[in-house]
């Protein structure tokens, strides 16, 4: 068990996943291991031969084939000690049995070395990280304070995008919104072409780079996007929103990095986190049973669509009148294309999970032709398009004065080297039925909640002018455009 938890802990000090989304895994594998090796134990008797073809069997099932096959070998030594005991020709040679005890508590007292490394390991590279646990409203709500919700629909390209880049027509669902009191941008723009940035200059309301917390943060590795959670959960924009009165709600994706855990209303994660899809996607076994993961991760993103969407309607309808800002992470339209426009399900392309990442974006990884990505692309956000009108309506029948805002990270990102301005080219709907056309055609995510709460809570943050940046990697692999 302790080479098992040793192998997800090392995993996990390579992402930026925060403390509290490691504890599943833990228990999964750990459980999982213990009952294959308390079987194993009751079937042969032997619990230290059932320890060692555990840990064999673990290190397989990890992908790591050099220390699966190091414990395979006295294994299988033992077991044909067992088999060959009673013959007597076999009696002279025995020697299975000791080399496997002598293997098994050479591998238990290895695992522990290792299971102690990978924790110190984690814990000097900060790997434990968490967010700080700020909630309640510090003030007194203004009387009759609207709510404010914020949905982010990851990938979710511009009109003109989608039109030109894809030849798909979204102008119905446009005038669904300006029906219902949205002002639609045409020409918006995000700011980055990367989620964590861009959230990041969304609750910061100024641009990353510029913030101390990046002060000395290297190019490259895990320690950014535990810095992005951080800058994300402990906002100025939070901070001015409580002490107005506001409660946090928040609906998160599957990126545990980029949670709202600080909000009062948190929910939790639908579906498996960015962290244990790295982990299924390691395993060799998600090869053998790839049709079965497929089914399972489709399954999964569809419900997680829906549950998000369901979740703006329960916070609308809630009894409570103090008011809320909400923000909900929506995992679409961004890849992997699991809804046809009908509503049935899309099959995932069959490079997942060995070849490609759930979320991989570039048609080319998935083994698209660009008429079959359009086509891919289209029925997700048709689909899409349908769920959000429902869930705006609820929350416009609950609470007719709420500040509603649609908008995306970035754009499909579908050809980020040929296509860099794409990638910024992003969508935005905001409806303020206090202050209508208050974002104007050319809204940028970084002065979104400065926009926001300058009108609606009397503030004065500033404003800042137009820039953005192309990741080609990590987040701060910048290039500016």
């Amino acid at each position: 068990m302790a080479l098992a938890i040793a192998w997800v802990i090392s995993v996990y000090a390579t992402t930026g996943t925060p403390a509290w989304a490691l504890w599943r895994p833990l228990i999964i594998v750990g459980a999982t291991v213990a009952t294959v090796h308390l079987i194993a134990a009751m079937l042969s008797r032997r619990p230290a031969l059932a320890a060692l073809a555990t840990s064999a069997g673990a290190m397989f099932a990890a992908g790591l084939w050099q220390l699966g096959v190091l414990l395979a070998v006295p294994t299988v030594v033992w077991l044909a000690d067992i088999a060959f005991s009673r013959w007597s020709f076999w009696r002279p040679w025995t020697f299975g049995s000791d080399v496997g005890r002598r293997a098994s508590a050479a591998t238990g007292a290895v695992s522990l070395a290792f299971l102690g490394l990978a924790v110190w390991q984690a814990a000097t590279d900060g790997a434990f990280w968490d967010v700080p646990r700020v909630t309640g409203a510090t003030a007194e709500s203004q009387p009759g304070a609207p709510d404010i919700y914020v949905v982010m629909l990851d990938g979710y390209p511009r009109a003109d995008v989608l039109s030109s880049r894809f030849g798909i027509d979204n102008s119905a669902f446009l005038g669904e919104l300006e029906a219902r009191g949205f002002d639609v941008a045409a020409d918006s723009r995000s700011n980055y072409s990367i989620t964590w940035m861009t959230l990041a200059s969304v609750f910061q309301m100024e641009y990353p780079q510029q913030l101390p917390e990046l002060s000395g943060i290297p190019q490259k590795g895990p320690e950014q996007y535990r810095v992005f959670g951080r800058l994300v959960n402990d906002s100025p924009a939070l901070a001015e929103l409580r002490s107005s009165g506001y409660q946090i709600a928040s609906s998160p994706s599957a990126f545990s990095e980029l949670d709202l855990v600080s909000a009062d209303l948190a929910y939790p994660t639908v579906g498996r986190t960015w962290f244990e899809t790295e982990l299924v996607a390691e395993s060799p076994l998600s090869d053998l049973f790839s049709g079965i993961v497929r089914a399972w991760a489709s399954t999964e993103r569809r419900l997680a669509v829906e549950v998000g969407l369901d979740r703006l309607s329960e916070v609308a309808t809630r009894q409570d009148a103090t008011p809320v800002f909400m923000f909900n992470h929506i995992f679409s339209p961004h890849p992997p294309f699991v809804d046809r426009a009908d509503g049935s399900i899309r099959p995932l392309p069959p490079c997942y999970p060995s070849s490609c990442l759930l979320f991989e974006s570039n048609p080319g990884r998935l083994g698209f032709s660009p008429e079959e990505y359009a086509a891919a692309l289209e029925g997700q956000i048709t689909h899409l398009n349908g769920q959000l009108l429902a869930a705006i309506d609820e929350v416009i029948q609950a609470r007719p004065d709420a500040a509603i805002i649609l908008l995306s990270d970035h754009g499909t990102r579908h050809s980020l080297r040929a296509d860099a301005a794409e990638a910024t080219r992003n969508f935005f709907a905001a409806r303020t039925p206090e202050f209508p056309a208050l974002f104007g055609e050319q809204p940028s995510t970084v002065n979104l909640l400065p926009t926001l709460l300058n009108a609606y809570l009397k503030t004065d943050f500033p404003l800042h002018p137009f820039k953005a940046w192309v990741s080609y990697g990590y987040p701060l692999q910048l290039e500016a455009q």
